[in-house]
């Protein structure tokens, strides 16, 4: 009977083991390099959503975009990390404005 018990144990704990390395964070943001376009989407104040990156593949709100950079249209050349957090902006029904992933500019250059 004590090797059942021995066994269970082990499964358990591989079980655990197993839930904890699953859900492990990194230890840091995972940086991205890719080129973008900036996009002046409008005055925040009138509901518009700001500076933006549009990159191939999504479209981002910098949390820390340069005034050198603020110029609808430039192609630059950007290294970032998401910050976990969203932009929302305009008149969109909340539960349907999923909004913008905002960013942390860590390397930005003109093209």
């Amino acid at each position: 009977m004590k090797p059942k018990i021995f066994l269970q144990a082990l499964v358990i704990t591989l079980l655990v083991l197993a839930v904890v390395v699953a859900c492990k964070k990194t230890n840091g943001p995972l940086e991205k390099t890719e080129d973008a376009r900036v996009v002046n989407a409008g005055d925040p104040a009138a509901d518009g959503c700001g500076w933006q990156l549009r990159t191939a593949d999504s479209t981002y709100s910098p949390v820390n975009l340069a005034a050198q950079y603020q110029t609808g249209g430039l192609s630059v050349h950007v290294t970032y990390h998401r910050t976990g957090t969203r932009s929302y902006c305009g008149f969109a029904v909340p539960a349907f404005n999923f909004g913008f992933a905002e960013i942390q500019i860590d390397n930005i250059s003109k093209n």
